[in-house]
This record gives C-alpha cells, sequence and structure tokens, in this order.
C-alpha cells in the first residue's frame, strides 16, 4: 500500500518557520544542537521548524543567540541578518540584500571578486570606487535598465524552458489566429529567440551609453584640472 503523503501544517510556510529551517540547513547542524542550547527536546525543535508549534520569548531570543542573528530577521521583518540598526534600515530603505549591501561596502575599502586591490583600508576611505559607482547611478537610467534586465531574464528563463518543455510552449490554435491577426496591422511579433536578443542588444546598448556618459563627464573632469 503505497505511504500517503505528510500534510504541512498551516505555519509551515510562516517567517520564522521558514527561516529556521534554512538556518539549519545553512549550519548544517543536527536540531538536537540547537535544542541542547536552548534546553528543549529535539522534537520541540522539530515543531517550530515544521509550523506546528512556537517557542516562548526565552527560547526565541535563544535561537536567535545560537544562530547570531536579529530576532527581526527569525521574523521575516528584514533580510539582514545581524542586528545591524544602519544595515537594517539601508536594506529596508533600498529594498537590497544583505549581500548586496555587503558588496557595495567592499567598494569602499578596494575589494572586487572578493580580492583586495591593494592594502587600500587606510588611504580608500572614501576613495574613487564608491564614487565611480555614485556617478555611474546618477547618470544611467537605472529604473529603464533594471527593467529591461527583467524582461531579458524572463525571456532567457522562458527560451531555456521551451527546449527543455516543447510541449508547454507549442501554440494553441486560438493563440496563432490571434499572432495573424496582430501580423495583418503590421504589428511585429517576435519569437522567443529573437525576444531575447532584442533585450539583450538594449541592456548592452543602454549599459554601454551610460558608461559613455560616464567617461565624458572625467574627461571634463581632467580637462578643469589641466586648466587650473
Amino acid at each position: 500500500m503505497p505511504r500517503s503523503k505528510r500534510k504541512t501544517s498551516s505555519g509551515y510556510h510562516t517567517p520564522f518557520a521558514t527561516r529556521l529551517r534554512e538556518l539549519i540547513e545553512e549550519a548544517e547542524i543536527p536540531q538536537t544542537s540547537l535544542a541542547e542550547h536552548i534546553g528543549v527536546t529535539r522534537q520541540a525543535v522539530s515543531a517550530y521548524s515544521l509550523g506546528v508549534s512556537l517557542p516562548d520569548i526565552d527560547k526565541f531570543e535563544g535561537i536567535a543567540n545560537y544562530f547570531e542573528v536579529s530576532t527581526e530577521y527569525l521574523l521575516g521583518r528584514t533580510e539582514v541578518k545581524k542586528a545591524d540598526a544602519s544595515k537594517q534600515a539601508a536594506a529596508e530603505y533600498l529594498g537590497l540584500s544583505e549581500g548586496a549591501l555587503d558588496a557595495i561596502c567592499d567598494l569602499k575599502w578596494g575589494l572586487l571578486e572578493q580580492r583586495p586591490l591593494r592594502d587600500y583600508r587606510s588611504e580608500l576611505s572614501s576613495g574613487p570606487l564608491p564614487m565611480v559607482l555614485s556617478a555611474w547611478i546618477e547618470t544611467v537610467d537605472l529604473s529603464r535598465l533594471m527593467a529591461n534586465m527583467y524582461k531579458l531574464l524572463m525571456a532567457t528563463a522562458e527560451y531555456n524552458l521551451s527546449g527543455l518543455h516543447p510541449d508547454k510552449y507549442m501554440m494553441s490554435d486560438e493563440l496563432k489566429q490571434a499572432l495573424m491577426l496582430l501580423e495583418a496591422d503590421n504589428y511585429v511579433v517576435l519569437s522567443l529567440r529573437e525576444q531575447l536578443d532584442y533585450y539583450d542588444q538594449i541592456v548592452q546598448s543602454e549599459f554601454r551609453k551610460s558608461v559613455d556618459e560616464l567617461t565624458n563627464q572625467a574627461e571634463k573632469l581632467v580637462k578643469e584640472d589641466d586648466c587650473e
């Protein structure tokens, strides 16, 4: 007789249960280790992670301390794990992840691709890399660039999936008829491959345009310095 699937509890997908499962998996620790730290049974920790029950306030804070994360992170109220008020405020204001903020902060110290350019920590506290990033963000139409990048990613994903699951992407007779009507009205209908190429060219063109504009600004600054 086939085994029936275990039903998940209504709290399984709540922020706390989800974050707890993720933290346990990332730390690669047995549930017994966490259980011993906060003074409960392994079954209790399992119940927390499955959303069956919730810990009391002391146990909740113990879980946060064990994984060295903030209670706000455990509750799903922020993407910043550590209890860093300034980083948390920046993440919430900008809608960026902790990893994205860390990558931007690395620029302050001259870190690129996780490797220091030199020992710039003493001389690059407010050096050229953050300045270049700031100037580029002010120069580029960031909203347009990111919107087209998103379209490129979606077109790429759909194109790749169409090869793996061709039946799913076969057009129905109704859709074919609708496309024929659009083409008859002089609308241009692009295939998935053509959409991918189109948005790829758009993104490259917009990025190149922003770099060219940044270069022009840099040249003006150099000329001004030469004149002084």
